[in-house]
């Protein structure tokens, strides 16, 4: 069931197109990971949609506004083509509740903001890989999904593990920054990782060596340089002076 028009399923998530059109989030290829975070959880705005958590979990954070325990979001679902099931995912996520606003919206944009580099770091890598593999990436044929699925795989750990200290951290921004920082490495250091291991194994015999180390010192620029920075509001690098 898709759930359309003016009722709606009050476990489902939703996205509000441009038109204000409202329809159900499905589950995608790849499954529930933390990619999803602020679309089943915080809601995101953005100039073509707005994506809202399920009505259960907004009227449960309204009710319960306190900051004394730990809770969790069970989240569930099938990836449906053309009304045939092709996948189960279930997965639970870490719920945090504040009884100040201010600090609620101040952790939802910086989750966001880890989650916006992540993606980021992951389309990177994904054109790293096809620039090593393709002399010409864009006429390269083939689905290379599964390189950014496997980038979320690996980081989703490091993910919610620098989750833990947030909450505690909002009220010195030095304390944010920290932990932003140790992301940024994060996905700095996976996302190398990944293109090591993929641009360079034994069966992509048609990978020259010489596009292979172009295209990974390109990316090394791509992930230190100023854009997936500003994207997790982090100070701009020094640059060094030439003697």
């Amino acid at each position: 069931m898709s759930y359309e028009g003016a009722w709606q399923h009050p476990l489902s998530p939703y996205w509000i197109d441009k038109n204000g059109n409202s329809l159900p989030l499905h589950a995608q290829p790849g499954g529930l990971t933390y990619r999803y975070w602020s679309d089943l959880i915080e809601g995101v705005d953005t100039d073509s949609n707005t994506r809202k958590p399920a009505r259960v979990v907004e009227e449960f954070k309204t009710r319960l506004q306190r900051e004394t325990e730990q809770f969790r979001l069970w989240v569930f679902g099938y990836d449906m083509d053309n009304m045939k099931p092709r996948n189960w995912y279930e997965t639970v996520f870490p719920l945090y509740l504040f009884s100040n606003e201010r600090r609620a919206k101040t952790f939802s944009m910086r989750i966001q903001a880890k989650i916006e580099a992540s993606t980021m770091a992951a389309s990177l890598v994904r054109s790293g890989v096809k620039e090593a593999w393709f002399r010409r990436p864009g006429d390269a044929k083939g689905d290379t999904s599964f390189i950014a699925e496997d980038f979320f795989a690996r980081t989703e750990k490091g993910f919610f593990l620098s989750l833990e200290g947030l909450p505690e951290a909002l009220a010195e921004e030095n304390a944010v920054e920290r932990i932003l920082i140790d992301w940024h490495g994060t996905l700095c250091r996976e996302a190398l990782d990944l293109f090591d291991e993929l641009a360079n194994r034994e069966d992509a015999t048609f990978a020259e060596m010489k596009r292979v180390v172009a295209a990974r010192q390109k990316l090394l620029r791509q992930l230190n340089g100023k854009k997936l920075r500003q994207t997790l509001n982090l100070p701009e690098r020094k640059k060094e002076k030439r003697a």
